[in-house]
Parts: structure tokens; sequence; C-alpha cells
């Protein structure tokens, strides 16, 4: 395996760049997204958290990361001042042309780090035209699902506290940066009814039982942008969770590594 002088692509010179690749290494793409997360965390959470887990498991590795794509999908907090939001054809242009030029290098398999739901369904549309195309084998690896999945244990009521600008984004923030934590602006809050039926965001409901999707915007159900309690947050607690979980996307590019390219 080459030794790389770091792991960030874009701090390589041109030739370094050449015998990393030269090595056929996995490179990992962190995205994210510029949009509310409450009033108490900062606007780049989603890119931030997925740029710390990237950058630490290509460490771990020995694969390579690119600069983060920091803008998202984001059109149901459009109006929320601070949110930049790409259409998805933006989005879908911009991850098309990352693999494609990575290919061009001679990369042969890449793991996005995409930290925003809603840029799945970019991301699904390309990869599936670009794989076969390009001889690419492409994986996701969703940093807040991963955490979530993990942490019911660490909270007596995990449903409670529970949410977008709740927990556990926010022990995660107050652990990476707390600095840009206003714990003086959090509120605990829920999503109100939409239509009298009980709203589990701006995109959906629960119609006894069963999920509709619907297409509001996020100020049609919550003034504060929070669903749960930020203030269950706990730096101890964010510590324990992004260390779980980049060690899950640790084990999963080293799994990766043996992975067969399309055919």
């Amino acid at each position: 395996m080459t030794t790389l002088r770091t792991n960030k692509l874009a701090h390589l010179t041109w030739k370094e760049a050449e015998q990393a690749f030269s090595g056929k290494p996995i490179v990992l793409v962190p995205m994210g997204a510029v949009e509310p997360h409450g009033p108490q965390l900062p606007l780049g959470a989603d890119y931030l958290v997925a740029e710390h887990m990237a950058l630490r498991a290509a460490e771990e590795t020995g694969s390579l990361v690119t600069p983060t794509i920091p803008f998202g999908y984001c059109d149901t907090v459009r109006n929320t001042p601070g949110t930049i939001s790409l259409e998805l054809r933006t989005l879908e242009a911009i991850i098309h042309d990352t693999v494609a030029n990575l290919a061009i290098h001679g990369v042969e398999r890449i793991v996005f780090v995409n930290n925003h739901r809603s840029n799945a369904v970019a991301l699904n549309d390309v990869a599936r035209k670009l794989r076969t195309q390009l001889n690419v084998e492409m994986a996701t690896f969703f940093p807040w699902g991963t955490i979530i999945a993990g942490s019911a244990d660490l909270y007596e009521d995990f449903g409670a506290v529970f949410g977008h600008g709740g927990e556990p984004e926010t022990s995660v923030m107050l652990h990476l940066h707390p600095e840009d934590v206003r714990m003086d602006l959090a509120v605990k809050d829920q999503y109100s009814d939409v239509w009298g039926i009980p709203a589990k965001g701006p995109s959906g409901i629960s119609f006894k039982g069963a999920p509709i999707d619907i297409y509001l915007n996020a100020e049609d159900v919550t003034e504060s942008g929070t669903r749960g309690d930020p203030f269950a947050g706990t730096a101890e607690r964010g510590q324990k969770m992004v260390g779980a979980a980049t060690g899950l996307l640790i084990d999963f590019v080293n799994h990766f590594k043996g992975v067969p390219t399309p055919a």
C-alpha cells in the first residue's frame, strides 16, 4: 500500500495524487447540507459530521478523501435564513462529474459519506447509471442514520428526545464543534398536526398508522425547526456516538476493499 503524506486529496500535489491513485485506493466523498438543525446548531452540522468521519476513516484505512460537497437538496427548509439548497439536477451533476473525474484517474471504489437523507435521491440515480458505465463500485454510508440506530440505549426515553434539532444531533455537535453550539437559543419542541393528523415532518404524516407523503415546508409544522429535546444533549454522549459510528465506517471501508468491481 502506498504511504500517503496526507489522506486529503486536495492537499496532495498532482504527482503525489498520481502515485496514490496507482495503488487503487478507495475514495471517500463526504456530503451534507447547509440547513437548520434547530436554532442552536450550526447550519453545516450535516456536512461537518460527514467530513470528520470520512477523514478519520480515510486515515485508518489508507483511503483518500475528497473535499466535502457541503450543499445538498433541502427543499423543505429553503425559506429558513442561511439554507442553501441545490436543485436535484444540480446535485446530480456534481455527483456525476465527481465520479467521472475520479474514474479517469483509475478509481474503482467510492464511498459517499452522505449525511443528509434527501441527497440519497440524487445519489441513487447517478450511482446506478455510472456503476456499469464507468466500472466503478459505489456505496453510501449515512452517519446520522448509523448514529441514531445505535443510540437508543444511551437514553432513558429516546423517543421523547429524538428529532431534527433535538437528539442525537445536539450531543454530536457538542462533541465535535462545541464552539458553534448556542444552547441559549435551544428550544424543546414537537411537530404540529397537519390537517388534524400527526406529522412526522414537512414530508410525511401518519394517517391511522399508514405513512402518507406530503409536500409542505418546514415552517408549516414547526416554528423552531426542532423536534425533540436538545437539552438532553451532552458532549460525552456525542463522543460515544461518533466513535461508534466512525468505527463502523472504518470496518465497512476495509470490507469494501475486497468487493469486486462491476463486470
